[in-house]
């Protein structure tokens, strides 16, 4: 972190503000995709995002952060996670929770890639909603994956509560590449245990990625990211589509 805080002061003369977006939420240099772990603690707005500051490409991915009082104007906060654990060559997508210590708690994505892909879930507690602390070890490995399901490609996890338990879903992929949700279930937010698996299915295309709950006009949302969802009539005719679905989630 302190590596890419330096880049950062050092280059930032470079950039250009010409065609920069004066209300949209933009990294103060480099690369950024996915939005992350968006949430509301202590008396902020946190939005994270998977982030590359070397350069306008994508790269080795950070977690960037903005900070929000109204979710109309962000300011820049310091890098909540770099890669820098020996088995990290990028700290992929995930979400935030606020556990029962009012911690704020990033879950994400160990992605590894040195010989061979590897991709593990780990978190990174917080006091202050700023400087993050990773455990030392992920939460969930390859050898948490259920049977008939792809070991490689296990990322994305998305953290909730639901009445006295922790969930967290992660987008993977069957061993016939048809995408899936996998459920895992927690008392305490560190030891998890297999839940069930939502799908396969065709709609989740060849691997549901950035899995989403939420409640909302008493249904249940799962969003999903689908990659390679087949086209069906003029509806998905895009590589990368996103879909809802509507109903209750049964636990």
């Amino acid at each position: 972190i302190s590596d890419a805080h330096a880049f950062i002061t050092s280059n930032l003369h470079h950039v250009k503000s010409d065609f920069r977006p004066k209300y949209h939420a933009c990294p103060p240099i480099g690369w950024m995709n996915d939005p992350n772990g968006v949430i509301y603690y202590k008396d902020f707005y946190h939005v994270f995002y998977q982030y590359h500051p070397y350069s306008a490409y994508w790269g080795p991915m950070h977690w960037g952060h903005f900070i929000s009082k109204d979710l109309i104007k962000y300011h820049d906060a310091p890098i909540a996670l770099a890669p820098d654990q020996d088995e990290e060559s990028g700290c992929f997508s995930g979400g935030a929770i606020i556990n029962d210590k009012n911690q704020l708690v990033l879950m994400y994505t160990q992605h590894y890639e040195n010989g061979q892909v590897r991709e593990r879930q780990n978190i990174a507690i917080s006091d202050d909603g700023v400087t993050f602390v990773k455990n030392a070890h992920p939460i969930l490995t390859e050898g948490d994956i259920p049977a008939h399901s792809n070991k490689r490609d296990f990322r994305d996890p998305r953290p909730l509560k639901i009445g006295d338990y922790y969930y967290v879903l992660v987008g993977s992929k069957s061993e016939e590449n048809i995408g899936q949700i996998l459920v895992y279930q927690s008392k305490d937010l560190n030891e998890f245990q297999y839940h069930f698996t939502i799908g396969p299915h065709p709609l989740f295309g060849e691997m549901g990625e950035c899995p989403d709950l939420f409640h909302l006009d008493g249904k249940d949302v799962l969003l999903v990211s689908g990659i390679n969802l087949k086209p069906m009539g003029k509806e998905y005719r895009k590589a990368n589509s996103s879909v809802a679905f509507i109903g209750h989630f049964d636990l």
